[in-house]
C-alpha cells in the first residue's frame, strides 16, 4: 500500500519484500533483499580491472598479480557469494603467484610482502566495493 490506496506492481520487474515492493535492479539496499538471486544480464568477467590500486599492483617484481586481481573482481560480482571467501581466495592466488613466480629466491619475500599487504588492504577497504559489485550481480528477487 502507498498512502493508504493499493498499489499496484510489475512481477517481472519488481517483487514484494518486508522492505515492501523493491525493483529487481537495480538493488538500493542489500539488506533489504534477502532472496536475491544472480543477476541474468549481469556478467561478473565483464566488469573486471585488474588491482585497482594507487600503485601498479598488476605487475609488481615482475609477478603478474593482474590474475588474481580479476579474479577477485569476478569473486565480488558473483551474488551471493562471501566477502571473506573472496578475499581468502585472493590471498592464496596471489601467494601461488609469487611461489611460480620466483620460487625460494631473495624477491620471494618481497613479493609475499606485497602480497599479504595488498590482501590486507582490500580486507579493510574493500567493502564497498563488495557491495557495490553484489548489487550489480544480484537481483533482488527470483
Amino acid at each position: 500500500r502507498n498512502g493508504g490506496n493499493p498499489t499496484e506492481y510489475d512481477p517481472s520487474k519488481e517483487c514484494c519484500e518486508n522492505a515492501g515492493i523493491l525493483p529487481k535492479t537495480p538493488i538500493s539496499n542489500l539488506e533489504d533483499c534477502p532472496n536475491k538471486r544472480a543477476n541474468p544480464s549481469y556478467n561478473p568477467w565483464k566488469h573486471v580491472n585488474g588491482c585497482s590500486a594507487p600503485i601498479d599492483v598488476d605487475q609488481i617484481f615482475n609477478a603478474d598479480f593482474k590474475p588474481a586481481c580479476n579474479t577477485h573482481d569476478a569473486c565480488y560480482g558473483t551474488c551471493n557469494n562471501d566477502k571473506g571467501g573472496c578475499d581468502a581466495s585472493f590471498y592464496s592466488g596471489m601467494m601461488n603467484i609469487c611461489d611460480r613466480t620466483f620460487g625460494t629466491s631473495s624477491i620471494f619475500s618481497d613479493c609475499k610482502i606485497v602480497g599479504a599487504a595488498y590482501y590486507w588492504a582490500v580486507v579493510a577497504l574493500g567493502g564497498s566495493y563488495f557491495e557495490n559489485a553484489q548489487k550489480a550481480g544480484c537481483k533482488c528477487c527470483p
